[in-house]
Formats: structure tokens, C-alpha cells, sequence
């Protein structure tokens, strides 16, 4: 098998290096594709798999994938996301494998933060996540919530990769996030609100559909808890409801709805729904009436006036 580890140094590979790594990663890709015509045997592969973890040249390609040129990139993420998809025995050694090496997956995440290797990195990801045990390892890491800081940043093929990758963790394996949310649902709201608060409008609208969905589905008791008993919670929806996109208000009613019609609600909520009566009725009346000609949204827009109009709290 070809030897491709190469040096590097503090500024990366040189030019003859980079050739040099380019002719052996090409190497390991005939192996796993063959040359055309050709198909290589299964098993082979299989054992490609294991001799290239046992050998760290799984974890050198990860490690140095910033210091790589754009064609030794490339070529790296094929060999990974090809073995990733290799089963025998009814397992996944490639993905077996990093589970063992959370190094490896939070390295993946860090790369996500420059241009240059977004969307290679973001394409690994990807196909991590298909596997629970992979989601896990991310989602419990402490990498997981820096792809809230990364969603703000000014570049949209980061922004929008790392997006698409939140959305992927958090929708995927239901139990394994609930578990996750029922851990860490005060790290988790702090960090969600914080990135929500500096979003562009794609990325806020997306990101509060993506939170009441969440608010709808997850079974996570603590989670829901206490997002529906902080008052922080409902000014920032409510300030969102009066927010100049229809898009961003559309989004921050559902959640809206379903923080009012939670069955118990904490006094802080009480009394802000109180005071604030007028204020937010105004805002529910101001909504465009038939809007995207959704009938519910019209019947669940008047209930909402309703109740809060006829909401009385003695402190």
C-alpha cells in the first residue's frame, strides 16, 4: 500500500510534497475504485480500511487536510467518504473507527471555520452523520456548540454549511438529541439565542423553524421546561413577531403559540403577559391577515388575541 505520510512543516506541504501526496492519495483511490473496467473485490477494501487506521494515515489525512492543496483535499475526502460507506459483518469499520477518535471529528468541525476546507470538511461531516454513534459523539462534544459562533460568520458557504449540518445533528436520531437537550438545555438555549440574536435573515428564519420544530417534537421534559418558564425567552419571540421580514414573524409565531399555550406557565411569564397586553395584541393585530392564505394561521392568530386579551394575573 502506498506510503502517504509525508513531512509537513509550520506552513504546510511544499510543492514537491504536495505532488508527492497527490500520486499516493490517487494510489489508495485505485485501490478502493479501481482502474476502469475493474472492480475492486470487497474484502480487499475491507482490509484497505483497517490498514489505513492502524497506520494513522486516516488521521494524517484528517489532521492535514488545512495543509493540503485543494486537489490532495479532494482526493482525501473521496477515500473517507467512500470507506465511511463500507459494511462487513453487518459493521462500519471506518465509522467505527472514529468513533474511537473524537480528535478526529472535532479536527473535521474546526475546519469548518475557513473557506478552504468548509465544504470538503462539511461533506465528511455529512456522511458521519448518517451514522447515530458518529451524531452522538458530535453532539455531546464540546465542538458542537462553536457551529453556533460559525453560523454568523460573514461567509456564506460557512454559514449556510454549517446550517445544514446543526439541522442534520438535530433532526436525525430524535432520542440520542433528546438526551442530549434533557443534559444541556441551559448551554444549549444560551448558545441558540446568542446566534439567533446575530443571524442574517436566512439564517434566523431557518434557525427558529428548526427551534420549534424541536419545541414540537423532542421528547425532552427539562428542555422544554425551561425554555417556556424564562421570560427572556418570550421577549426575544415577541420581538421577533415584530421583526420587518414576514418571514422571521411567521417563524417566531409558532413558537409563539406554543410558549402561550403551554398548560403551565411561570409567574415571570404571567406577569410579562400581563403588562405587556396592549403592546402584544397590537403586534398580533398587525400581522398580514391571510397570510400565505393559511386558514390555521388566521384561527390560531384570533385564539392567541383572545386569551391574552382576557389573560388576568393577580399577583
Amino acid at each position: 500500500m502506498a506510503n502517504i505520510h509525508c513531512e509537513v512543516y509550520e506552513d504546510g506541504l511544499s510543492s514537491k510534497d504536495q505532488e508527492s501526496l497527490l500520486s499516493k492519495l490517487n494510489q489508495v483511490k485505485v485501490m478502493i475504485f479501481g482502474n476502469p473496467g475493474d472492480d475492486p473485490h470487497r474484502k480487499s477494501v475491507i482490509k484497505l480500511i483497517h490498514s489505513l487506521n492502524e497506520k494513522g494515515i486516516t488521521e494524517s489525512m484528517i489532521i492535514n487536510m488545512p495543509k493540503m492543496a485543494l486537489e490532495c483535499r479532494k482526493c482525501s475526502a473521496e477515500i473517507i467518504i467512500n470507506l465511511l460507506q463500507r459494511r462487513t459483518n453487518g459493521m462500519f469499520p471506518m465509522a467505527e473507527f472514529l468513533a474511537t477518535k473524537p480528535h478526529l471529528l472535532s479536527s473535521l468541525i474546526s475546519g469548518l471555520a475557513s473557506t478552504d476546507t468548509a465544504f470538503i470538511c462539511g461533506n465528511i461531516l455529512r456522511e458521519c452523520l448518517v451514522f447515530e454513534k458518529l451524531t452522538r459523539v458530535i453532539l455531546f462534544s464540546k465542538d458542537f456548540l462553536k457551529l453556533f459562533n460559525m453560523i454568523t460568520m460573514e461567509s456564506f458557504e460557512i454559514a449556510s454549511n454549517c446550517l445544514s449540518l446543526i439541522k442534520n445533528i438535530l433532526t436525525s436520531f430524535k432520542d440520542t438529541v433528546s438526551q442530549f437537550l434533557e443534559k444541556n438545555y441551559e448551554k444549549f438555549i444560551h448558545s441558540y439565542n446568542e446566534m439567533l440574536s446575530k443571524a442574517n435573515y436566512f439564517t434566523k428564519r431557518e434557525c427558529l423553524k428548526l427551534l420549534s420544530e424541536l419545541l414540537y417534537s423532542i421528547k425532552a421534559p427539562n428542555f422544554r421546561q425551561y425554555y417556556f418558564y424564562n421570560v427572556g425567552n418570550l421577549k426575544m419571540i415577541i420581538n421577533d413577531l415584530s421583526n420587518g421580514s414576514n418571514g422571521i414573524r411567521y417563524e417566531a409565531f409558532h413558537i409563539f403559540k406554543i410558549l402561550i399555550c403551554s398548560p403551565d406557565h411561570s409567574r415571570e411569564i404571567l406577569e410579562y403577559l400581563e403588562g405587556n397586553k396592549t403592546e402584544i395584541i397590537n403586534i398580533m393585530n398587525n400581522f398580514p391577515h391571510n397570510y400565505k392564505n393559511d386558514g390555521q394561521f388566521e384561527e390560531e392568530r384570533k385564539y392567541l388575541i383572545n386569551y391574552i386579551t382576557n389573560l388576568k394575573y393577580k399577583k
